[in-house]
This record gives C-alpha cells, sequence and structure tokens, in this order.
C-alpha cells in the first residue's frame, strides 16, 4: 500500500512537472507577394536593433521562428531596406500575416503588436503633416511673405502641440507595454521634467525591462547634455592621424558638428557653415566637425569638394558605432552643439539663419 501510494506521488511530481509549458515564442509567417528569401527578426532599442532570428520564406510565401523572448520586445521583421513590419515578440505562438506589395501586417495572438502598428502609423501621419507644413513655411520665407509665414508657424505651433499633448495622455492613460514606445515622440530635453517623472511612475511596473532601462539612460544623457552644461571633452584624430582635442579650442565659441560624407542633408547644409565660418572666424568663432565616415578617403574627399576649410576635422572612422558619436547620443545627422567659450553647451542643432542669428548675438 505505502509503495503505491509513493508510487502515485512520484508520478504526480513526474506529471507536473512534464505539464508546464516551456516559455518560447512559435512565429508563424506568410507573406504575400516573395519567396524563396531569408527575413530576419531584429529586437528595436534605443541603442539600434539587434538581430534575434533569422528564417527563409518557402515557395509558399510562409516561414517560421521559433526561439525565447527575454519578456516582450520590441521588433521588425525585416526583408530589405523598403521592406519591413513591426511587431511585439512574447513567448506565446504569435500568426503574421504580411503584404510585400502594400507592407501591411496583421498579427493574430498579440493585441500588444497591433496596439504598437496602431501608434506607429499615426504618428508617421502626424509628422508627415507636420513635415509638409514646415516645407511650406520654408517657402513662405523664401518669398519673405511675412503674413503666411506667420499663420503657417501658428499652424505647424499648434498641430505640433497637440501631437505632444496626444502622445503625453496615452502615456498617461495606455495600461499596455507600447507606451514606453511611445516616449520616443516626446522631445526629452523640452520635456525633461515630465519624461523624468512619467518614467519615475513607471518604475514600478516596467523597472527592468529593457526599453525602460534604454530610455532611463537616454534620460541621464540627454542631462548630462543638456544646455549649460561643460560640452565633454573629444580627443579623435584628423585625416592626417593627428590627435586633436574640441578642449583645445576652449576660449572660442565653437560649433560641435556631427556629419558624414554619405549624409546628404549634411552635405546640402555645409555652405551655410562654411559662410557663417568665413563670416566670424577672425572674431573667435571655429568649428569642430566630427565624421560619422567609415571610409577615410571619402571623408577627406567630402571635406576637400565642401570647401570645409577649418583645421578641426575628427573621427574613428566608424561610422554609427563612432564613439564621439555615442559620447553626445548622437541618433541622427547633421547634429550640432554651440559652446561657448567657457566650454558650457548653449544651443542645439541650430541651422541656417537661427545659427547665424545666435552666433552673431555672441560678437
Amino acid at each position: 500500500m505505502r509503495n503505491n501510494l509513493l508510487l502515485a506521488v512520484i508520478l504526480l511530481l513526474i506529471s507536473s512537472c512534464t505539464d508546464q509549458p516551456i516559455e518560447h515564442y512559435q512565429l508563424n509567417g506568410h507573406i504575400e507577394g516573395i519567396v524563396n528569401k531569408q527575413i530576419v527578426l531584429e529586437r528595436i532599442s534605443t541603442e539600434g536593433l539587434k538581430q534575434l532570428d533569422t528564417a527563409m520564406i518557402d515557395e509558399s510565401g510562409n516561414f517560421q521562428m521559433r526561439g525565447v523572448a527575454e519578456g516582450k520586445s520590441f521588433c521588425r521583421l525585416f526583408l530589405d531596406s523598403k521592406h519591413s513590419w513591426l511587431l511585439v515578440l512574447d513567448n506565446k505562438e504569435i500568426e503574421a500575416d504580411l503584404n510585400y506589395a502594400t507592407l501591411q501586417t496583421s498579427i493574430n495572438g498579440s493585441a500588444d503588436s497591433k496596439m504598437f502598428i496602431d501608434l506607429i502609423n499615426i504618428q508617421r501621419a502626424a509628422f508627415t503633416n507636420i513635415n509638409l507644413m514646415q516645407q511650406e513655411l520654408s517657402k513662405a520665407r523664401r518669398r519673405g511673405d511675412a503674413g503666411a509665414i506667420m499663420q503657417i508657424q501658428a499652424s505647424l505651433n499648434e498641430v505640433t502641440l497637440g501631437n505632444k499633448e496626444t502622445i503625453k495622455n496615452y502615456i498617461d492613460t495606455s495600461n499596455t507595454i507600447v507606451k514606453l514606445f511611445a516616449y520616443n515622440f516626446l522631445d526629452f530635453e523640452a520635456d525633461i521634467e515630465y519624461v523624468e517623472a512619467a518614467l519615475t511612475a513607471e518604475a514600478k511596473q516596467y523597472g527592468g525591462h529593457y526599453y525602460y532601462e534604454d530610455l532611463k539612460n537616454r534620460l541621464t544623457k540627454i542631462k548630462f547634455l543638456s544646455i549649460g552644461s561643460i560640452a565633454p571633452d573629444l580627443t579623435y584624430n584628423n585625416p592626417n592621424g593627428e590627435s586633436m582635442s574640441l578642449s583645445d579650442f576652449k576660449g572660442k565659441v565653437v560649433l560641435l558638428d556631427f556629419w558624414a560624407s554619405w549624409c546628404a542633408p549634411c552635405r546640402k547644409d555645409n555652405p551655410n557653415v562654411v559662410r557663417i565660418y568665413n563670416k566670424y572666424k577672425d572674431k573667435g568663432f571655429e568649428v569642430f566637425s566630427v565624421s560619422l565616415d567609415k571610409d577615410g578617403k571619402q571623408w577627406l574627399q567630402a571635406i576637400q569638394a565642401d570647401g570645409l576649410a577649418w583645421p578641426a576635422h575628427v573621427s574613428d572612422l566608424n561610422g554609427w558605432k563612432s564613439a564621439p558619436a555615442k559620447t553626445y547620443g548622437i541618433k541622427s545627422i547633421p547634429s550640432t552643439f554651440l559652446l561657448g567659450k567657457d566650454g558650457r553647451i548653449i544651443a542645439k542643432n541650430l541651422r541656417g539663419r537661427d545659427l547665424e542669428e545666435k552666433i552673431k548675438s555672441l560678437f
């Protein structure tokens, strides 16, 4: 009798162990319009993308991926530079129905994925509208149409503020992990008090989650690089292999300019920077250019072609892995920091007329 009871207990324990599900994700996908090509699953962070998995799309357009997710992760399924689809990965079975031609996404088994996609689509539409208004504002400025400038600027301010409030409301009222991604649509520096308070409130629910920690680190870095802070020193080589430091130019007004030879907006803005440099260099203005190039030859050719005559050009030739860019939290280029004679940050990302007016006010 005792043996039978012991056997029953052992069988119960074995059953209890084997009945426990193994936590993993099972991603079953179908893509309409493409076959026999590799698709890549990548995790999105504020620092970039990390490959998690790959699969081959078969003759029927189907693919499968299986693995273990470290909690809910913002991800994309990447085919090529023009074809990718978003989802929130979790340790569950997810069905993804994708379209190659339209980029449409249908996700079953993940409510978070649907909310993530909806958020991105809404913000994409908002930013498209804001961009069109900015283009109209630029045209009005070129025409010298004061009335149109005031009208468009007022409308632009209203739309931008409205979108900001929409995002804040989403963060304040949403009870989904997608709210963490919504922080990307705020200006951390302009909204630093709100962001800091909101992230503090999120700590109990999301503290330890990789994206929450990313956002906290981003906030810390922005506070470190806030207006009035001493600009971190940089020491890197110029095209001749000679070491140059940002601190060498203390006592001058310095434009710290992050750019690259392959960056079309950077190259387009260079003539304006050259003009301002030539106008104010004798008064104590200097440019310290940091390139995110990988090819030293292309970097030097761009310097010469654009007539960037100032002496301070540095790079570690590591592209987006650039150490100086990481120090300054650079996520896009061109990016600039205007430094006062004491080495403190006095403005960020000023261009064109705004940059010149600010520099003029310093001399």
